[in-house]
């Protein structure tokens, strides 16, 4: 939503979510008939989805940003490169607060092995793992197996892309900012750090948006994990390895673009925890 709140670009939100219609895509349009933005456009028009909302833009708006998380969905408009400049940000969230969340989920007996299926099938070596272990385990291969789809998707398809943690975010927003405009080939505006205050058609979360306008930096999952999962959690060897890979570090709060990952104590975690 700080990318959609510069003076040249447009947010979307989750485009993808038009599936389901523009009342459920569109937050300052809900109750209205027809939304400024996204007109009368449904799914059988998706196809031409950029293009017809570029077109109602007012001139001076260079850049559409769309807050849809999943591949499959980007995957389907990668044809369009020789028409638009396509360019991705890849928010990492540390993997502590997405286990976290999972966890006060309430997953059915069914969603619980669906998720140990999943990481038996991505990480056949971990099979053991994935049917003895606790669901804190399970949730951080989760993770894991999401970011490295991401990853891949972003090298096999040789595209233009900026990883992004969203500790350093929260933390330092105009620095991270301005490198992505730089990035994006525009200037930074100061408007974009009180985006809230910035009326945004698509998808967006109304309690977010009010909270992290006051600063919030989510760090909820210090008290709610206890110490030996957040260390467990980081002592994943796939985990590490993953952030390895992509030049990220550990701190306290959170991932970031310099750190250490060796320095977190080594942790036997195996049977620990229960689901």
């Amino acid at each position: 939503m700080m990318l959609g709140s510069h003076p040249s670009t447009v947010y979307l939100g989750e485009t993808r979510r038009l599936r389901k219609g523009v009342e459920k895509a569109c937050y300052i349009c809900r109750d209205k008939p027809h939304c400024d933005l996204f007109g009368d456009i449904g799914a059988d028009r998706l196809e031409s989805l950029y293009e017809h909302v570029y077109a109602q833009l007012a001139a001076g708006k260079l850049a559409l940003v769309d807050n849809s998380k999943k591949i499959a969905w980007a995957g389907q408009y990668l044809h369009k490169a020789d028409r638009f400049d396509l360019r991705f940000v890849h928010l990492l969230r540390d993997p502590r607060a997405l286990v976290r969340r999972w966890l006060f989920e309430s997953l059915s007996l069914s969603g619980r092995f669906r998720q140990r299926s999943k990481l038996t099938l991505t990480y056949p070596h971990r099979t053991w793992t994935a049917m003895s272990s606790p669901l804190w385990m399970v949730h951080a291969y989760r993770w894991l197996r999401q970011n490295e789809e991401i990853t891949r998707f972003l090298g096999d398809n040789n595209l233009n892309h900026r990883v992004v943690t969203y500790r350093d975010l929260a933390l330092h927003p105009q620095e991270q900012l301005g490198d992505l405009m730089s990035w994006l080939e525009m200037e930074f505006s100061p408007a974009q750090l009180e985006y809230w205050k910035i009326d945004h058609h698509g998808t967006q979360k109304p309690d977010y948006v009010q909270s992290i306008g006051g600063g919030y930096f989510d760090l909820r999952w210090q008290s709610d994990l206890d110490a030996q999962v957040q260390t467990g959690i980081m002592q994943i060897p796939e985990i590490k390895r993953y952030l390895t890979e992509l030049e990220l570090g550990v701190e306290s709060d959170g991932l970031c673009a310099t750190g250490s990952i060796a320095s977190w104590p080594t942790l036997s975690v195996a049977g620990a925890g229960a689901d």
